[in-house]
């Protein structure tokens, strides 16, 4: 039995002997990067739980997959035994958390949690603070009001001064170059960008159109499509797939256009205003042999900080 384990399933009294034995009682799991305390956290164990924090567990980790503290997770999920525990140990009640860097007073407000959030609020949990979306609290709680104990929850946010947050003021967009249907200006590195975005937006609405067309052969016709834009060097991965929302969008914005090097530029584009799933997209377009093509993507959810590769 591991602490890891034993920790996941509540065996308190193995968690006891092992945290006698092993040195590192914030031994991480693979994958998730979840520690015993936020497995037990996680799990509801709060016998568990104290026998970790009593051993001097780590009370500020985060997990890798979610980014969640012990606080975070026990918040989001309303356990207020294991949130009044944990905030008995000094652990931060404005702790930031996930990729948002959202408080537990945030999650349990999202989730509709009202004791859990009169317990933060207690405790001066800060109703003002926003996330990096630009949200607070009583925001995130109108977003999710469907939730039970919802309506105490709103009364609770109101009675400790809290307030809508303002809005998150939209930067001003770029003018997108006149593009050409199926041409390709090579001499300018945001033209290809932007022919790349309106050809696969074609594709995709086209390809949603007809359904009754085997998907390999759509995406075939995809990659095709996209060649005529791209670097040309080997793609291991290809998108393969095609849904709703759909990944491309011609309305996209342009928001910023950077050349850290002659040969390399720097796209920032966002997804138009009012799309369900808002992202931010980085285009990075190379310049070989007198010629602009688009080389590689990253993508990130509007309002959070760390950036993924994605397929071209």
């Amino acid at each position: 039995m591991t602490l890891l384990r034993a920790s996941s399933s509540g065996d308190t009294e193995s968690v006891r002997k092992l945290v006698q034995t092993q040195s590192d009682v914030d031994v991480r799991a693979r994958g998730t990067g979840r520690t015993p305390l936020l497995e037990a956290v996680i799990s509801g164990h709060l016998d568990t739980v104290a026998v970790l924090l009593a051993a001097s567990a780590d009370i500020e980790a985060r997990d890798t997959a979610v980014g969640f503290t012990p606080l975070g997770w026990a918040a989001a999920q309303g356990n207020t035994h294991l949130v009044r525990v944990l905030l008995a140990h000094g652990v931060d009640v404005d702790s930031a958390n996930g990729d948002f860097d959202r408080t537990p007073l945030m999650l349990a407000s999202q989730q509709g949690h009202a004791d859990a959030v009169r317990i933060l609020l207690e405790h001066n949990a800060r109703v003002a603070v926003t996330d990096n979306s630009g949200q607070n609290a009583l925001s995130l709680y109108r977003e999710s009001n469907g939730n039970d104990g919802a309506p105490h929850v709103h009364r609770q946010l109101i009675e400790a001064s809290a307030v809508l947050p303002p809005p998150v003021p939209e930067p001003p967009a770029l003018p997108w170059p006149s593009v050409a249907h199926a041409q390709v200006a090579y001499d300018d590195p945001v033209a290809v960008v932007r022919g790349f975005i309106l050809r696969m937006a074609k594709w995709e609405q086209d390809a949603l159109a007809d359904r009754a067309r085997d998907l390999n052969a759509l995406c075939a016709e995809r990659d095709v499509l996209a060649s005529a834009y791209l670097s040309v060097r080997p793609r291991t991965y290809r998108p393969h797939s095609i849904g709703t929302p759909t990944e491309v969008d011609e309305r996209e914005t342009l928001h910023s256009v950077h050349y850290p090097k002659p040969n390399r530029c720097e796209l920032l584009v966002r997804d138009p205003l009012g799309h369900p799933f808002r992202s931010e997209r980085l285009y990075t377009a190379v310049k070989k042999h007198g010629e602009w093509r688009l080389d590689t993507l990253k993508t990130r959810t509007l309002g959070t900080a760390n950036w993924s590769r994605a397929l071209l």
